[in-house]
């Protein structure tokens, strides 16, 4: 849990907190009151314990003693490092992170690899009265404290007779992972080291990681994000703990490919620990675009977004023409969820819904066309049909029909063991029953890597559980599509409670709104009356077995139903054939040759037909439906086509990006 989520918790039991950290203080109710934070007698400090201030606290004997959250109380009660109060504070509440909520962080004075080269030798402090040190101190008016603080350091390149600024990034551990050298005179001449082609030389590669993170105050428990290490200097010369985007906003970015992240998964625990958390991105489209992916992988309920003043588009630009930056974050717009809106607040968006601003309608097509039917962001698809008709199998299709494309998926397949769902997704991957070689394996696996998450549990899971893993998996690795298979196999939704499948729907509804993400939810049929068996009929809609709010509080409902007569039927006439006899109006007939040619003419037609159908019974966006589509199985490849005899897509990529 983040620090925002332990402040609101110590905020729900804030008289308890008060009473532990400060015991001979009194309370009236509102405040509570005590001496000091030493728990001295007296008066004078008051900590709000109710209403919308709780948390808030003052010395008024001792102005230096305040602060607006429990947490930071806590800190200041106990004499620690924020991120220690922090843990304590869990340990009192009884918090413990599960393994899949912690990562693994490089270790304080580990030995270098044996042969790896370490960039301590590379840095070499900015000195006062140089080239650079004039550059940054007098035209950018950052203060010589803020360059020491974050250890700033300087090269001369020979070659074009290049003064530049050496920018250092560290990890949480203190450990120097990555130099940046600008050019003074020209931001363009700009390199990195260790590189993408030197990075196996260096003792940490070339990982990203924001830049500034050894100048942050250990006792903060606020956090700027920056667009570049200047502005990151500028606040820090303004007396803030900032930190900068290690390589910027990029213009390319998009949700499918963002340069935001592997920093996120590097620095997402340490970012972890801080209650609120301001985006201070530039004024341009890729800085705001950057600030809109950022917000919902950094926890929106933390977020607070700088506008600079207009005319700054960033804030060194606030720093030179002397707009203080205090205003700027004093005045930092929350994200706090407006209920009621005007209409014309939606204009731009409504406009957006019919002219896309790429051209491209939102969402991921099936690997079969089937109308204009999209996975849109934001909704929830429920898949269905009955036992051993093929429903999970083809949505696994589209699993890897959507990492061909690039879309990452976390897969909660509460039914089967995990090994075995991704056997089955190798095989459509490689459009061979089993690889032939065990390099053959590893490069399937490892393109699957890229793009498959699991939350590797099977039988009766919990959904709370499920729901903040899913949390986790889509803050850190920014994954797009969710799937749970199936409903039944949750602990706290029984199959004869319709009320928590009615909340079950509710919640998964609102984790796909709050990510932008699409999940997929596989549930089963109802066992068909007798005038409708399954082998002639595929399930309706409301055929969903369970409660009528799981395919009315869904987005789309999708059938899956496999073809069992066509099987039937040839069966009982390659029987006949061989018998030579057939049931006819109720008396066994004998065949003649002429019979037999009929009879296996008709095999012939039936092994024509389809294999299954999938329906897209629901489509709340598109509106057209139902939707049928005939596909054929290719047992070897385990895939769906929309023909007999079609080529399976081999989905791995080649070392030039093309599919095959």
């Amino acid at each position: 849990m983040d620090g925002q989520q332990i402040k609101e918790m110590l905020n729900q039991r804030a008289l308890e907190v008060c009473e532990y950290l400060l015991p001979d203080g009194k309370s009236d109710g509102k405040n509570y009151s005590i001496g000091d934070i030493h728990g001295s007698a007296g008066q004078s400090l008051k900590v709000f314990i109710s209403g919308p201030k709780t948390g808030v606290f003052h010395d008024f004997a001792d102005d230096a003693v305040k602060g607006g959250n429990l947490l930071e109380l806590w800190r200041q009660v106990k004499g620690c490092e924020f991120r220690e109060a922090l843990q304590q504070a869990k340990d009192w509440l009884g918090v413990k992170d599960e393994p899949w909520q912690t990562t693994a962080a490089y270790s304080p004075g580990r030995a270098a690899p044996r042969g790896k080269k370490k960039l301590d030798g590379d840095l070499h402090p900015v000195k006062e009265g140089s080239k650079v040190w004039k550059y940054l101190t007098e035209e950018r008016k950052i203060r010589p404290d803020a360059l020491r603080r974050h250890c700033i350091g300087e090269t001369f390149i020979k070659k074009g007779e290049r003064n530049c600024i050496v920018f250092p990034s560290y990890d949480a551990e203190g450990n120097l992972v990555r130099l940046k050298c600008r050019d003074i005179a020209d931001k363009k001449n700009m390199f990195l080291q260790p590189g993408k082609t030197t990075a196996s030389e260096y003792e940490y590669g070339a990982e990203l990681h924001l830049f500034g993170i050894q100048g942050v105050d250990a006792k903060e428990d606020a956090i700027i994000i920056c667009e570049g290490e200047i502005d990151a200097l500028s606040f820090a010369s303004d007396g803030y703990s900032a930190v900068s985007l290690p390589i910027g906003a990029q213009a390319g970015d998009t949700e499918k490919f963002c340069s935001h992240d592997h920093w996120i998964k590097n620095d997402y625990d340490w970012l972890e620990s801080f209650v609120s958390i301001f985006l201070a991105m530039d004024a341009d489209e890729p800085g705001q675009a950057a600030q809109r992916m950022l917000i919902p992988r950094l926890g929106r309920e933390r977020v607070y977004v700088v506008d600079y003043p207009e005319g700054c588009k960033d804030a060194n630009d606030c720093l030179l023409k002397g707009f203080g930056l205090d205003g700027s974050i004093e005045h930092a717009r929350n994200l706090d969820p407006e209920e009621l809106r005007r209409a014309g607040e939606f204009r731009d968006q409504v406009w957006e819904r019919f002219y896309p601003p790429d051209g491209k309608v939102p969402g991921d097509l099936l690997p079969w066309d089937i109308g204009k039917f999209r996975f849109r962001p934001g909704e929830v698809t429920c898949w269905h049909g009955y036992n051993s008709h093929g429903k999970s199998r083809a949505l696994g299709h589209c699993l890897i029909h959507f990492a061909g494309q690039g879309r990452k998926t976390c897969l909660a397949s509460l039914e089967m063991p995990s090994a075995m769902t991704l056997q089955d997704m190798e095989r459509q991957a490689l459009t061979i029953l089993k690889p032939e070689t065990r390099e053959e394996h590893d490069m399937a696996m490892n393109w699957l890597d890229q793009y498959i998450w699991v939350y590797d549990f099977v039988g009766a899971a919990r959904s709370v559980s499920l729901l903040e893993c899913w949390e986790y998996a889509a803050k850190k690795y920014g994954v797009h599509h969710f799937v749970l298979d199936s409903m039944m196999k949750l602990a706290d939704v029984k199959s004869i409670d319709y009320e928590s499948q009615k909340d079950l729907m509710n919640r998964l509804n609102d984790f796909a709104k709050k990510f932008n993400v699409h999940v997929h939810l596989v549930c089963h049929s109802k066992k068909p009356p007798s005038d409708r068996p399954k082998e002639k009929y595929p399930p309706h809609e409301l055929d969903i077995s369970g409660s009528s709010d799981v395919p009315n509080g869904a987005w789309n409902v999708i059938a899956v139903w496999r073809n069992e007569m066509r099987t039937i039927q040839v069966e009982k006439f390659r029987e006949a054939i061989d018998a030579g006899k057939m049931q006819h109006n109720g008396h066994l007939k004998n065949l003649s040759d002429e019979d037999c040619d009929k009879l296996q003419a008709e095999i012939c037609n039936l092994e024509l037909e389809h294999d299954s159908r999938i329906i897209i019974q629901k489509d709340r966006v598109g509106g057209i439906y139902p939707m049928p589509k005939n596909l054929w199985f290719d047992p070897e490849s385990w895939q769906f086509g929309d023909r007999k005899g079609f080529a399976p897509i081999r989905y791995l990529a080649e070392p030039d990006g093309e599919v095959y």
